[in-house]
């Protein structure tokens, strides 16, 4: 009798124990899926930022450049500022050099366009911009 009672005192899992253990293990991984969508989103939220800020940094220190060497600045059409600069090709040698700066087409960025060397360079906002906004640029001259 002392083995069959033996045989039937060894600890084994109960139905109820099991299905706790399982909702646990369900809660902590529905936890951590959790944490990590929110952390992720944040990220990408974030990288947005950053990447605005990269491009807005950019243009506004080449306008403050731009500005810095302007004789004049104006505003001859709604939206397109032309800056009238001063540079010095070769020592001794000043010029005058007209830049261009208006928002695009899509208002999703800004184009400036050197006149004298027929360069463009394009600030494009599109990838970090909200469905339906637009970017906003002014000079004041």
């Amino acid at each position: 009798m002392n083995q069959l009672h033996r045989k039937h005192s060894r600890r084994a899992y109960t139905l109820v124990e099991v299905l706790i253990a399982a909702g646990l293990l369900t809660l902590v991984f529905a936890t951590v899926i959790g944490l990590y969508v929110y952390f992720m989103r944040g990220s990408k939220e974030d990288s947005k930022d950053q990447e605005y800020y990269r491009l807005y940094s950019s243009l506004e220190a080449r306008v403050k450049a731009d500005i810095r060497s302007a004789r004049s600045v104006s505003e001859d059409v709604p939206g397109v500022f032309t800056l009238e600069r001063l540079v010095e090709p070769e020592p001794g040698m000043i010029k005058v050099e007209k830049v261009v700066y208006w928002v695009n087409g899509s208002g999703l960025g800004v184009d400036r366009f050197e006149t004298s060397t027929n360069k463009k360079i394009r600030y494009d906002f599109s990838s970090v911009l909200e469905p339906g906004q637009n970017f906003e640029f002014r000079i004041n001259p």
